[in-house]
């Protein structure tokens, strides 16, 4: 994998989804894995009723910390994930579902290709490799998991995009 990331600028922005909590990878308790893909499927199965979706067709995956969600923390390696759709601002928020909103800013845009089960492998590389090889530090905010036409959960030939958000050091 190249360990070269694109800086992009993202405006404000908000999402619409499920949310759920799990147990980071590289971790020796780490449940990403079965945790997540369980809950995508709930996603997509009720995805139909979210409105005001983005019209690009992509989904995205946010993870942040229980603090930063107002959430206490149960583990001392736990995150929250949100499985979502882009929406409008006022977009309305369906019963159980969760409306998460990102300031915007400076993110490192990075591409995982390959099996979605090696995600957990470069997510690994950028936080182990390269950041303690350059300046930039990681800011508080969600990190994005972008999924367009370009990701089949079932290929060897899958792309997504994680969008790491950044204020240089």
């Amino acid at each position: 994998m190249n360990l070269k990331p694109d800086i992009v600028v993202l405006p404000p922005s908000w999402y619409v989804g499920l949310q759920t909590r799990f147990i980071a990878t590289g971790t020796e308790q780490a449940n990403t894995m079965i945790v997540l893909p369980e809950l995508w499927n709930e996603f997509f199965r009720r995805a139909s009723e979210i409105s005001s979706i983005a019209a690009d067709g992509a989904f995205f995956g946010l993870s942040d910390t229980p603090e930063s969600r107002q959430l206490e923390r149960r583990h001392p390696d736990e995150g929250i994930y949100l499985a979502s759709a882009q929406t409008s601002q006022g977009a309305h928020l369906p019963p159980d579902m969760n409306r998460w909103s990102i300031p915007g800013g400076m993110h490192l845009k990075f591409e995982h290709h390959g099996h979605v089960s090696k995600l957990s492998g470069t997510i690994t590389r950028i936080y182990d490799e390269w950041f303690p090889n350059n300046t930039a530090e990681r800011a508080q905010a969600p990190t994005i998991e972008r999924y367009d036409h370009r990701f089949d959960p079932f290929s060897d030939n899958s792309m997504l995009e994680i969008l790491v958000p950044i204020r240089m050091g």
